[in-house]
């Protein structure tokens, strides 16, 4: 290579690392959810190092508007908890975020509740690509060649995913550029509305839809319960009212330490208590929904002691 080739690549780089160190320190000056991706490390390294019960809530935008975090420090004064919600994000993220974040810093994590749509639960083969790359910045530089061989990506991918790795550039860039198009009025209302539509449209359609895969929340599951971890799968409420998966339902009877809490059969939620998007809950609706969940987790830690007792008492006799 020239010496003029030389430059043009020095300056390219160059390019790339004011950028990239740009983007960090405008980050939380450009979107609150590009702030909470840089946290989700930290936030899964507090509740690695509590000495106390150690609890993470996962998810995407239903979890940030629908758990109400007073209501969970009353719960649990003596643990520590963590929410991890990025928005747009489904089962894929959520796996790769165990994967890659949870399961090697927090093997003894003692309770994880993850809140989802019916559409949440899936495998989007047309959107995975798009996910790893964005997921790739918390995985560690070794764990690179495993995501690589597990997902078959081809070059081109894996050049990305390494690139999305070392750069929020490219990890993020789609977020970014979704930010910079919101400059543009009326914008960010009008895609909002038209995605909460589709939201809607879509969990009446997946709630029991047998012809796509549900590969990557039953890995998660199963490996977080492996770890002796106990898994509350959470039923988010809609205003339109589904039915859980029934492949979901199966796997969680079948599977220790794993529960569901279908909060979708709420009676005492209904439309004023969501926002105007009808889709995310409002602070009333978020308060109902914690209550509801923390009601459900705690008769299932009575029933979990109770049946404890009557394994001992047989067991003496």
């Amino acid at each position: 290579m020239d010496s003029k080739g030389k430059k043009v690549i020095l300056f390219v780089f160059g390019v790339l690392f004011v950028l990239e160190i740009t983007l960090r320190m405008m980050e939380p000056y450009i979107s609150l959810d590009l702030k909470h991706y840089r946290d989700i490390p930290s936030i899964i390294n507090n509740v690695a190092k509590a000495h106390n019960t150690k609890i993470l809530f996962m998810g995407n935008s239903l979890t940030r508007r629908g758990i109400d975090r007073n209501e969970l420090k009353a719960a649990f004064p003596n643990a520590t908890i963590g929410l991890v919600y990025p928005d747009d994000t489904f089962a894929t993220d959520w796996y790769w975020i165990y994967k890659n974040q949870v399961e090697h810093r927090i093997p003894n994590l003692d309770y994880l509740f993850i809140l989802f749509a019916p559409a949440n639960l899936y495998d989007w083969r047309h959107k995975r690509t798009t996910v790893l790359i964005r997921m790739a910045r918390f995985a560690h530089t070794t764990q690179l060649k495993t995501i690589i061989t597990r997902e078959h990506l081809d070059f081109n991918q894996s050049l990305q995913l390494v690139l999305a790795h070392f750069l929020d550039l490219f990890a993020l860039k789609e977020r970014i550029q979704r930010r910079i198009l919101n400059i543009i009025p009326n914008y960010s209302k009008t895609i909002r509305k038209i995605n909460e539509l589709h939201k809607a449209q879509l969990n009446r359609h997946m709630s029991n839809n047998k012809k796509h895969r549900m590969k990557d929340i039953i890995e998660l599951i199963r490996s977080a319960t492996s770890h002796k971890t106990t898994v509350i799968m959470i039923a988010a409420p809609l205003v339109h009212k589904y039915k859980v998966p029934t492949r979901l339902v199966k796997f969680i009877k079948r599977t220790p330490h794993a529960f569901l809490v279908d909060a979708n059969r709420m009676d005492n939620i209904d439309a004023s208590d969501f926002r105007a998007d009808q889709y995310h809950l409002n602070d009333k609706g978020a308060h109902k929904l914690t209550r509801f969940v923390l009601d459900e987790f705690f008769k299932l830690q009575t029933g979990k002691k109770q049946m404890g007792q009557l394994r001992r008492q047989s067991h003496n006799n």
